[in-house]
């Protein structure tokens, strides 16, 4: 056993239950590659905000293990900046280069925060 519990759930998209007029500043995402998902569902909520920060793993080998693209969990942060939190070195680092972060067979990951 490896302490999973698979099962359904019921969801609902943050642009439905969130007015678009409400103040969020920070949004955290750690769903081990539903990532994509959950940002379709705030697509407006994201736009419409003049300053959010969202804090998220970055997991390309989960991220394509859910059926989605490294190409389109960035699309999601066109204008953000992107820092990557370095735990171990106990830094925060402009993100420059995605290529460099995580090799895209690898199974590790890390932790970014996207600021706008």
């Amino acid at each position: 056993e490896d302490g999973w519990i698979e099962g359904q759930m019921e969801v609902q998209r943050l642009d439905d239950i969130i007015n678009s007029s409400s103040k969020i500043s920070l949004i955290k995402l750690d769903i081990q590659g539903g990532e994509v998902k959950a940002l379709r569902g705030m697509q407006e909520l994201l736009k419409s905000q003049t300053s959010i920060s969202v804090f998220t793993e970055f997991w390309p080998y989960g991220i394509r293990g859910a059926g989605d693209t490294i190409e389109e969990f960035l699309s999601f942060f066109e204008g953000f900046q992107a820092f990557c939190i370095m735990e171990k070195e106990k830094r925060i680092v402009l993100v420059t280069d995605w290529n460099s972060l995580v090799a895209p067979d690898s199974d590790h990951f890390v932790n970014i925060l996207f600021v706008k």
